[in-house]
């Protein structure tokens, strides 16, 4: 059941954002509504099921070194804390969790913004080949809702 809907929206890393836009062969594949710049990063539209996991329905890919460098925030769920997306070094179906989420003190300044503190998961640090340790702090990540429902991730 869908409760809401809304957007994820995260500027990922700023270092990694000017690495990946050193590489003039720079690839990025923007789908179902998705969006993408170098100063706000990646926003993907999102439904917020009842039991309050946060399903993105669109996707951002950015792949630079000619490939040996993706950021896949493909098939993104947020649930118990956690962003998790289809593993890039995987295969079909492999998924790996990106960030941890911890709500930010003081909260967003807009009542219907829910914003979090996103740090790199252990699992997650193979994918940038070890430059980003675990734990590191990456940018927040803001779940703004459509309508005017609060909507919280759990």
């Amino acid at each position: 059941m869908t409760t809401g809907t809304g957007r994820i929206t995260w500027a990922i890393k700023e270092s990694l954002l000017d690495y990946l836009h050193a590489d003039p062969e720079l690839g990025v594949e923007l789908a179902d509504g998705a969006t993408f710049d170098s100063v706000r990063g990646a926003s993907l539209p999102c439904v917020v099921r009842g039991d309050g996991t946060v399903e993105a329905t669109g996707s951002v890919v950015l792949t630079a070194l000619g490939g040996s460098l993706t950021v896949a925030l493909r098939g993104v769920v947020i649930s118990r804390g956690r962003l998790v997306t289809a593993d890039p070094l995987g295969g079909p179906g492999d998924r790996r969790a990106l960030v941890d989420l911890r709500r930010t003190s003081p909260p967003d300044p807009d009542p219907r913004v829910t914003r979090y503190e996103a740090r790199l998961s252990p699992e997650a640090a193979v994918l940038f080949a070890f430059r980003y340790p675990p734990s590191t702090r990456f940018a927040d990540l803001a779940l703004v809702p459509d309508d005017a429902a609060t909507v919280r991730i759990p």
